[in-house]
């Protein structure tokens, strides 16, 4: 109504009239006397200055710092020994004492070196040059006689203090070189992102130019110092740049612990660089660990270069995918950048290419300065010198090429990159008004660096007003309003624009759109998350995409760099035209080529990448080597020293570290896996047993970069693979399944209806269920509906679907298992026969060839069952069909099908004599399993040995913890008719991200009665210390009477408890646990009574909640655990930080009632790195 509309107009009124501006007859120009000059320069410098000072008068004390004890102690004992001398039979053991002295002071230089680098962070640069000049001033003493020295004490040392100054050199160097290096890394994207190896020319190429950048950098620096470089260096120091920093490299490549002091430095220089991917930081401490040296040693020596980037320890979730992705950027965004230096996009060139004539609106408006803020003023100046209006852009009426009359509005990157201040807002306030009268539709060309905040906090106000004039012209008038997005719009009042619902919204191809993302977000976004070319394909992103109308070939440049990059389809002018006749949709695209079956390629293949852990990994890496082929077995930062590690050939194998712990950041990695697979040149790739094995979109991406999966068809996988399908194929081939739904259920009252037809109890089961989840029994109709919601949630956690089915619950059964062999040529062979019935929560402990309780008929059957799955799905490879044998009913009933290699996969191999895995490489190779003959010679059984340890809970029930450690001692004696596949070595850790699988018992004799009879004898030479294993466990099955009768089901274990001294059996697992299992140490500061408390992740650090609050504590007061001690801030998140949040093994940390601050280390608003020291406290009393 009436009231409505004045109410709206009102409000319009009311936000226009904060909008301020000025024009160019206003405006009062500065003499040039009078033009404020930039004074970022000198701030800076005397923000370095600040933080030095502020180091300077508190240094930390040593003993705080374990590396830097250790440093000067050795230094210390080293000088002690050239003193005392040796004689000949010490000069042979412990090495000459001149050079060990030189070897430590070297290290302790480096130490600490290192140590002021991490710390000061980003202001290094200058105040390694404020140290050098501090300690070319100061006096000598002698460090060793200080009880508690500090970090300058020790630089002071008369020894040190000559030498220092030369190292704060070398890491100002150091840091120059990392810096530029990152900015360089473009030179070599395209070469390692095709090869994954860094030439040395490359290498070469790349050091000197950032060695010649570092010393231009090192030079600037020295103008501004009262001593600069030539006191730090000597005023011939650019010749001796080189040979010097190359030394200082030598010498920092022989350091055992170079890698972690390189991961200390990526740490902090990510959150310096935000905006630089993740993945190149570790490329560049690769450079430094490996490249550099290597580059170096073969100028020296004329030994091989080898720049293959093989890093380890990565920790780096999705490396490799996000390496690839990160080259690509870099490509892509220096093709961008190149153009838009060349060619920029400028609102005269704009008008000159869409308009025959124009007519600008409002010449003289122009940009304020409502608050005076730093530097607006003199960007007036520049401006308007430069003869640009400086507004942040231009609006006009003009006639379009074809003779339509448009308003236009175009983003003014030539002042303040385009920012949409108060006066372009006003602009375009004035230009809708004239077009509403004209009846004329808007054409906008948007592109900006944000909003204009330098004109104060008014400055979100142009984003209500366009909002607000934008809807009412559109709605109201109803006149279009086009707007094409170009260069880089990053967000501000012109999002206004972009992002309005009623606005028709297109991008240029190659614009940046991130918005307000890449400052919200402290890391890299990828051009995927950014680039109008893949968000084009995101819905409600944009309305479409067109060409570059000043870059004809960009598409095509793009595509050459990453051809799954989508290209624009329509031109501006398409749009347009099409647009401005109401027709608002694009032609639709053509239809997408129908999805064919994937046909692995036929014939030999010399390469294999092996994408399996443990035990799995053990064994086929062996297999392969025995069949000749050439093994890359992918391995997680955890994994790197695993036995499969070991069991590699370093002159035919090469071993790759995959990044990251937990499964989700390493073997989960499609991506990542199949790039390592194109850049080692391997032709096929054997999945495993877990993680990926049974991903038929994996097995579908390797097949479709020309990679053998070692697997089965992907039909058959999708078909297999979701257990309704599964029972659903069964059936129409005529096998027997557990009556049941036999297929997705969703409702409740449908599925109890079923479950009454089928009869209770009834157990529901998850669709893509495993594992032992997404599963329940339902005894009773009174409690099926609630225990069917609680498994469909379960179930869509769990594998992210809640489908479920129905099925009679079996009470007393046997888990009976075919293993299956299949070729491409229409062949396929049932193996063999396994019991798997010995489970814990559904998990297998022991695996049998035969089955004691399965009648002579029914074996037969399922042996002819799984043949004819196999054939029916077109099988090809190793599969495992799975039964139920209902022992009440003396039935079995198809359960599901394995379309991979199983870990009890050996028991069949121990009594066929076939060689599953080998054939498996045969079958991709295209061989033929028609001449296959199994056979079936005595009994076989296998024990999986685990890190476990065995405990009591509450109630006195037996259950089984995770014992992660150090294995202290592992012995397998050799034994006729025991084979033994290991997943660890001795010395080595089980890590607490995977199964913890030590190893495969497998035993063969000619009766079972015999290979029980081995394999507990075999137990009792098994020696394994540091871990808990479920050895004790083993013993005891091995001994049971019911075991050992085979009148058992599945519930064997429940029974077994009850007849077992479940004491016992917990108190032998933990005797051979040791007690060193993982545990958290190290926090006691030695002869001191103080604790650390190191910073449970990156971040800043911050004393107080603002800067003009109190800090939260302060030294020498004394805390309860619960008192806040300060703040740290991720990811724009603020974590308060208590003692009582540490915690290790559910127990905390620091128990005691209270805690006297000794020392607060970080300045405030400084950055930390995970396990950064941040206090030091000692236990106190609470006081009164």
């Amino acid at each position: 109504g009436v009231f409505g509309c004045a109410f709206r107009h009102l409000r319009s009124l009311g936000l226009r009239r904060r909008l301020h501006s000025t024009t160019l007859s206003r405006y009062g120009r500065l003499s040039a006397a009078d033009t404020p000059r930039g004074d970022l320069r000198r701030r800076t410098a005397e923000e370095h200055e600040r933080v030095f000072r502020a180091w300077l008068e508190n240094p930390l004390e040593i003993r705080y710092d374990d590396a830097l004890r250790h440093a000067w102690r050795r230094y210390l004992r080293r000088r002690a020994d050239l003193a005392g001398g040796y004689g000949r039979l010490q000069r042979v053991l412990f090495g000459d004492p001149e050079t060990n002295f030189r070897r430590a002071t070297r290290d302790l230089l480096l130490t600490f070196g290192l140590h002021l680098l991490n710390q000061w962070k980003g202001a290094a640069g200058n105040n390694f040059l404020s140290l050098a000049a501090h300690l070319a001033g100061s006096e000598p003493h002698d460090a060793s006689r200080l009880s508690d020295p500090t970090v300058l004490d020790i630089l002071r040392h008369r020894e040190i203090l000559p030498l220092f100054p030369e190292e704060c050199g070398n890491f100002l160097l150091f840091d120059l070189i990392y810096n530029r290096l990152l900015d360089g890394m473009r030179e070599i994207a395209h070469e390692a992102g095709q090869r994954n190896v860094i030439e040395q020319e490359s290498v070469r190429r790349l050091f000197e130019r950032s060695l010649e950048q570092a010393a231009e950098e090192l030079a600037g620096h020295g103008a501004d110092a009262a001593h600069g470089a030539d006191a730090l260096f000597g005023p011939e120091w650019r010749a001796r740049l080189e040979p010097r920093f190359m030394a200082w490299v030598d010498h920092f490549a022989r350091r055992s612990r170079r890698s972690p002091m390189l991961k200390q430095v990526e740490a902090w220089k990510k959150l310096v660089h935000p905006r630089i991917s993740e993945p190149l930081f570790a490329v560049v401490t690769f450079y430094f660990e490996h490249l550099l040296p290597g580059y170096f040693e073969s100028q020296r020596t004329g030994r091989p270069y080898d720049g293959r980037l093989t890093p380890r320890n990565i920790g780096i979730r999705d490396f490799w995918n996000r390496l690839d992705r990160a080259y690509r950027d870099l490509l892509i965004q220096e093709e961008l950048e190149r153009r838009k230096k060349r060619e920029p996009v400028t609102p005269p060139r704009l008008i000159e290419h869409f308009f025959v004539d124009f007519r600008e609106t409002d010449p003289e408006v122009m940009s304020a300065d409502p608050v005076h803020f730093p530097g607006l003023r003199a960007s007036l100046e520049e401006a308007l010198a430069r003869g640009v209006t400086p507004c942040g852009a231009v609006t006009g009426i003009g006639t379009l090429r074809d003779g339509r009359r448009v308003g236009a509005v175009i983003s003014n990157l030539q002042f303040q990159a385009g920012a949409f201040d108060m006066a372009a807002a006003e602009k375009f306030c004035r230009l809708l008004v004239e077009c509403w009268r004209r009846r004329l539709p808007v054409v906008a060309f948007i592109s900006s660096g944000g909003m204009q905040t330098k004109e104060g906090a008014a400055a979100l106000f142009p984003m209500a007003v366009l909002n607000d004039r934008i809807t009412r012209f559109v709605r109201d008038a109803e006149l279009p309003v086009l707007c094409f997005g170009f260069g880089d719009c990053t967000g501000g009042a012109q999002a206004s624009f972009v992002t309005h619902p009623l606005v028709q919204t297109y991008y240029f191809s190659g614009t940046g759109m991130p918005f307000a993302g890449q400052i919200v977000v402290p890391e890299h976004l990828p051009c995927p998350a950014t680039l109008s070319n893949y968000l084009s394909r995101v819905p409600g992103s944009m309305r479409g995409l067109v060409r570059h109308p000043f870059a004809d070939d960009l598409d095509d440049c793009l595509a050459a760099i990453d051809p799954d990059i989508p290209p624009a389809s329509e031109t501006v002018e398409d749009v347009i035209g099409r647009i401005l006749r109401m027709d608002l949709e694009p032609a639709p695209a053509p239809p997408a080529a129908p999805e064919t079956e994937d046909a692995p390629p036929a014939g030999p293949f010399r390469r294999v990448l092996v994408h399996a852990r443990g035990c799995a990994a053990e064994k086929i890496v062996r297999k392969a080597q025995e069949e000749g082929l050439e093994v890359v077995l992918a391995q997680s930062d955890a994994d790197m020293t695993s036995a499969a590690a070991a069991r590699l050939d370093p002159a035919r194998d090469r071993l790759v570290c995959i990044g990251g712990n937990t499964p989700s950041e390493s073997y989960l990695n499609a991506r990542s896996i199949l790039r390592l697979a194109e850049c080692s040149g391997a032709e096929a790739l054997h999945p495993g047993i877990g993680f990926l094995s049974e991903n038929a979109d994996f097995a579908r991406l390797a097949r479709a970069r020309g990679i053998r999966f070692i697997g089965p068809p992907t039909a058959a996988m999708d078909r297999m693979g979701n257990k309704s399908n599964a029972v659903q194929t069964a059936l129409g081939l005529g096998i027997p399944v557990v009556p049941g739904s036999h297929g997705v259920i969703t409702h409740p009252e449908a599925a109890a209806r079923v479950a009454a037809e089928i009869g209770y109890p009834v157990i529901i089961k998850a669709v893509h269920g495993g594992g032992g989840k997404g599963i329940g029994v339902v005894e009773t109709p009174d409690r099926f509906a609630e225990t069917f919601r609680r498994i469909s949630a379960e179930a869509g956690s769990a594998f992210g679907s809640g489908d479920v089915y129905l099925e009679r619950f079996v009470r007393s059964l046997r888990h009976i298992e075919v293993q299956l062999l299949g070729d491409t040529h229409g062949n396929t062979r049932a193996l063999g026969l396994r019991d798997c019935s010995v489970q814990r929560n559904n998990q297998k402990i022991i695996e049998e060839s035969g089955s004691t309780l399965l009648p002579a008929g029914l074996e037969r059957a399922v042996y002819e069952y799984a043949e004819r799955i196999a054939a029916g799905i077109g099988y090809a490879g190793a599969g495992t069909v799975e039964f139920i044998f209902d022992l009440e009913r003396q039935a079995v009933y198809f359960m599901e099908m394995n379309t991979r290699l199983q870990v009890e996969h050996p028991v069949t191999e121990a009594v066929s004599g076939v060689d599953i895995v080998a054939e498996q490489f045969r079958i991709a190779a295209g061989g033929s399993i028609a001449g296959l003959q199994p056979r079936r010679e005595g009994y076989a059984m296998e024990l999986r040995i685990n890190a476990e340890r065995a405990a009591l809970d509450a109630a006195g029930a037996l259950t089984f913890l995770p014992s992660p450690g150090k294995v202290s001692r592992l012995r397998f004696p050799e034994a006729e008719g025991i084979l033994l596949i290991p997943g660890v070595l001795e010395g080595e850790a089980v890590t607490p991200y995977y199964d913890g699988m030590l190893a495969q018992l497998i035993g063969h004799a000619p009766t079972r009665a015999e290979v029980i009879a081995r394999l507990r004898g075999y137990l009792d030479r098994v020696d394994i210390r540091g871990v808990g294993t479920n050895i004790p466990l083993l013993r005891r099955i091995l001994d049971d009477e019911v075991f050992l009768s085979g009148g058992y089901d599945t519930r064997f274990l429940e029974g077994f408890t009850r007849r077992t001294e479940l004491e016992a059996l917990v108190r032998e697992t933990e005797e051979a646990a040791g007690g060193t299992a993982l545990r958290l140490e190290g926090l006691e500061i030695p002869g001191t009574g103080q604790l650390r408390v190191l910073s449970p992740s990156a971040g800043v650090f911050y004393r107080s909640a603002s800067p003009d609050a109190p800090g939260f504590v302060s030294e020498g007061e004394i805390v309860d655990p619960e008192r806040t001690l300060c703040l740290l801030e991720a990811m724009k998140l603020f974590q308060p930080l208590a003692l009582e949040s540490y915690r290790s093994g559910g127990r905390k940390v620091y128990p005691a009632d209270a805690y006297e601050i000794v020392r607060i280390v970080p300045e405030n608003g400084r950055s930390v790195n995970q396990g950064e020291l941040l206090f030091v406290i000692r236990p106190a009393a609470r006081p009164a």
